[in-house]
């Protein structure tokens, strides 16, 4: 009989947590902040254009550089004809997402299953490809999310972000770091990811990896689909009644 996400869940020990798009709905956010910016400059983006596909296509293609964020807005700029540099233009799309960063709340059901994981005495670690002070907003001026479930509280110290890593996810560095920080074996550990770059990460790093829908990565379901059996709709699939 085929195993489901509950199946495999219920088998483990530890649980690892990817954080956008996984945890929370920051997708949008940081599309909005980029339209907003581009606004700012004075670019009134074409309607046939999907722009979310290309900021995809630049993510991928500088994932690795040294400075991402900056090498991703030079090619934006360059794109737009924008004169400023990655690293300036990374700066104001922050600031615009620092805020919107303060007013997110989890997706539905996230911060009861992290509470029902934490009172089963899972081992808990969140892997992100965020920096250390998106993190840190969530855990200290995020209010619905202090009240919620409390980044601090369920992960203590167990936190990977994209400082503490040579390669970032897809690659399966991050992954692999966290199991030797947290002490967590692989065979006893469960990985929730939403992306195909998290995913792939998870998977090639050895762990069993529950799919969490996220509409976002509608055009790429399929592949998502065929990259890890265990997949769920929605949390409340693995919330105990």
């Amino acid at each position: 009989m085929k195993k489901t996400a509950h199946d495999i869940l219920s088998q483990k020990k530890n649980a690892l947590f990817d954080l956008d798009g996984t945890l929370l709905p920051t997708h949008d956010i940081w599309r909005q902040c980029d339209r907003e910016y581009l606004k700012l400059m004075g670019i009134e983006l074409d309607p046939n254009m999907d722009f979310n596909k290309f900021c995809y296509e630049v993510y991928l293609k500088n994932i690795n550089s040294p400075d991402p964020y900056a090498a991703i807005f030079e090619e934006i700029n360059k794109h737009f004809n924008i004169d400023m540099s990655g690293k300036d233009a990374h700066a104001i799309v922050t600031r615009f997402a620092e805020q919107k960063m303060k007013e997110l709340d989890f997706i539905t059901g996230a911060g009861k299953l992290l509470h029902q994981l934490k009172r089963n005495s899972f081992g808990m670690g969140l892997v992100t490809s965020s920096p250390r002070k998106s993190v840190d907003i969530y855990t200290y001026e995020n209010q619905n999310l202090i009240n919620n479930a409390n980044l601090s509280f369920i992960f203590g110290q167990n936190t990977v972000t994209c400082e503490d890593v040579a390669k970032r996810k897809p690659d399966p560095e991050p992954y692999l770091v966290a199991s030797d920080m947290f002490k967590f074996k692989i065979k006893d550990t469960v990985v929730f990811e939403d992306s195909p770059e998290g995913v792939q990460s998870a998977t090639d790093a050895g762990f069993d990896t529950i799919l969490v829908y996220d509409e976002y990565w509608d055009a790429q379901r399929k592949q998502l689909l065929e990259m890890t059996p265990y997949h769920i709709n929605s949390y409340h699939e693995l919330l105990r009644n």
